[in-house]
């Protein structure tokens, strides 16, 4: 039995040219884009390449595209971004037969305090608009519908809704799930043409071609992509590269002599990188060994006994710009632990307090040579995660003594810590006046501040924790 496959809305064939892209990306083009290497910056042009054929085929050349992981992912967006936005519930109006992804969002929308208010429809599934026309209203923050229902076919009239949006709820958005009519009718006339050039090439060309041709012109498709990729992004920037490419070559001098002299010199000058390298690599392994051993002395005192950080300098087969050396930062835990990398083996806390240590250490270093720490700011969560009592003084006056040649922002909930800052401040949430939830920021001092520490302390301003709490405040000043 043949299969019609006519969901392609929702999910479509790849195309071999396509299937070939998404091959040789995952294969040699999986680097991080948003890095500063030159593989990832090649990955990060291959994005740009591919999101700027996007918009010229979708018409939208001077638009933004978002790339995400899929439809859902999209709506979860549109959505529930946009209603992120608002400071008081509204009403969401839903078409009662949307799909699925955008009905989840209306779980979470009711979640999020606002009311889902489903759109009547026909007995063709297509909006009832006089029923939307009495349902619109100030309060509608957003309006969402299927442009086309890849089940019953149904099309939404979307000019005729964003018309009584414009007159009835004029700030509510409108969120269009599907694929757009006018791009659609556009892609079906395209299609047309295609279909028509393709029959009267099909008399053209020799009907007897074998499989080992088509591999042959597919092999050539996926040719002129990769150049185009390269090169591009036309073809003919790709030409005009070869055409130029061609005149710097005649410009060289290749005569034998040429040759020898360059390989000449570039030996020279491999053996003197080589030579600086091997300097290089001996004030590593030096370097690392002293750092590792100062980072491992300050864990001690950050809650982390046991701890041990090690820097492994290897020696690697090929020499770049950064050396011949790999360099491994190794953590156990605790005594016992598997030695491991330090992203793998430390949680948050504990990957906290090593960058606490290795900018305290790296902060003393400068001072001790006379020079000064570039201003930098450092900002820490979960710090002080297990730490309390004498550990979190000591830890409160770490982050103070790092303070003193940096910019340092911490957020914590121990008292001990947040006594040692030169400016506190109070993030709450709360009921505001007109009935709605914010979060505030707040800085306290003098008084103020006593009775912060007070109730971080035990919960209350009593007596006792007001006493405590100035004790506190005046104990913490760096020697």
């Amino acid at each position: 039995m043949k299969t019609i496959y006519l969901d392609n809305s929702a999910t479509t064939k790849p195309s071999a040219a396509v299937i070939a892209a998404m091959t040789d990306a995952l294969e040699n083009g999986w680097y991080n884009p948003s890095a500063l290497y030159r593989p990832a910056m090649d990955a990060e042009k291959a994005v740009e390449n591919a999101r700027e054929i996007c918009l010229k085929a979708a018409g939208a050349a001077n638009q933004r595209m978002v790339f995400t992981s899929g439809g859902t992912e999209a709506d979860n967006i549109a959505i529930l971004g946009h209603l992120r936005t608002k400071h008081k519930p509204g009403r969401v109006l839903m078409l009662s037969v949307e799909h699925p992804a955008v009905l989840n969002c209306a779980q979470e929308a009711e979640r999020m305090g606002h009311k889902v208010v489903p759109i009547p429809v026909d007995r063709r599934g297509v909006v009832d608009l006089p029923a939307l026309e009495g349902l619109l209203g100030e309060d509608v923050h957003l309006i969402t519908l299927m442009q086309v229902n890849n089940e019953v076919g149904a099309v939404q009239p979307i000019a005729e809704v964003a018309a009584l949006r414009d007159r009835l709820a004029p700030n509510a958005a409108i969120h269009v799930d599907g694929v757009f009519s006018e791009l659609a009718d556009r892609l079906d006339s395209i299609s047309t043409d295609l279909s028509d050039v393709v029959f009267t090439l099909s008399g053209e060309v020799d009907n007897d071609l074998g499989m080992e041709d088509l591999d042959a012109i597919n092999g050539r498709i996926h040719e002129l992509d990769e150049l185009v990729r390269r090169w591009g992004p036309e073809l003919s920037d790709v030409i005009a590269w070869r055409d130029q490419a061609v005149f710097d070559l005649e410009d060289l001098d290749a005569s034998p002599e040429k040759v020898s002299q360059l390989q000449a010199e570039r030996e020279k000058l491999f053996g003197e990188a080589l030579k600086a390298a091997r300097a290089v690599s001996k004030r590593r392994a030096a370097a690392a060994k002293e750092l590792a051993a100062k980072v491992t002395a300050e864990l001690e005192s950050l809650a982390m006994s046991g701890s041990k950080l090690e820097i492994r300098v290897s020696e690697r087969e090929h020499l770049d710009a950064s050396g011949a050396d790999g360099i491994d930062f190794l953590f156990t835990p605790f005594p016992g632990s598997p030695q491991m990398p330090m992203g793998k083996s430390a949680s948050g806390g504990e990957l906290s307090r090593l960058m606490l240590a290795l900018e305290l250490v790296a902060a003393e270093k400068h001072v001790v040579a006379g020079g000064s720490v570039p201003p930098m700011t450092f900002i820490f969560d979960e710090v002080d995660a297990g730490v309390g009592g004498k550990t979190a003084v000591e830890l409160g006056a770490r982050l103070a003594k790092l303070a003193q040649s940096a910019q340092v922002i911490v957020v914590t909930h121990l008292p001990q810590v947040a006594s040692w800052a030169d400016e506190q401040y109070v993030v709450a949430k709360g009921e505001m006046d007109d009935g709605s939830i914010a979060t505030t920021i707040n800085q306290v001092r003098g008084e103020a501040r006593v009775h912060e520490i007070a109730r971080m302390l035990s919960g209350s301003e009593s007596e006792a924790s007001l006493e405590h709490a100035e004790e506190l405040l005046k104990s913490s000043v760096l020697d």
